[in-house]
């Protein structure tokens, strides 16, 4: 049987793991003419030493409202000083199925499908130092073609908007 007590420790150690244990153990029970257990057998024991030793307790939560990662090796680094300062510009598309009484709403080719789709693109110019990203600007595109676009934007005029429709609409005039 395993030695659980150096298998605990080792596994406590960067970049060991259960399979790297396995082997070393397996290359022992050759050297002393031993039969070594299979992978999952030996999992198994560990896991039975391990219940054994530590207090251990359920937690409720909701699904896919926490995430917990464990590897073994070097954690993983987010900062790097070989990154550089950089714009990024993202054209994404926002897909609307059903905008037929959406203003501006139009077919717009989706570069990924390779087809196109009912929607907008949102084009965002953002700043990023490799750590953080701040967006700078953004605006929303429609089609440039007029046969693209699905429905147009309407002028309203009404007499309670006509002090906005002055600021906002030059060719708008108000009586």
């Amino acid at each position: 049987m395993p030695d659980y007590d150096y298998i605990r420790k080792e596994l406590l150690c960067n970049g060991v793991s259960k399979k790297l244990l396995w082997t070393e153990y397996m290359e022992d029970c050759r050297a002393n003419g031993e039969e070594p257990l299979m992978y999952s057998q030996f999992c198994y024991h560990i896991q039975q030493d391990e219940q054994k030793h530590r207090a251990t307790m359920h937690i409720n939560r909701k699904p896919g409202e926490q995430v917990e990662v464990d590897w073994a090796g070097d954690p993983a680094t987010i900062i790097d000083e070989k990154r550089k300062n950089v714009f990024i510009v993202d054209d994404s598309l926002f897909s609307r199925t059903s905008c037929k009484k959406t203003e501006l709403g139009s077919k717009v080719f989706d570069h990924t499908d390779m087809r196109f789709k009912k929607g907008f693109r949102m084009l965002t110019l953002s700043w990023s130092d490799g750590n953080t990203l701040i967006p700078v600007n953004s605006c929303l595109l429609a089609s440039a073609k007029d046969t693209n676009i699905i429905r147009p934007v309407k002028a309203i005029v009404l007499k309670k908007y006509c002090i906005k429709s002055r600021i906002f609409y030059d060719k708008v005039n108000c009586k």
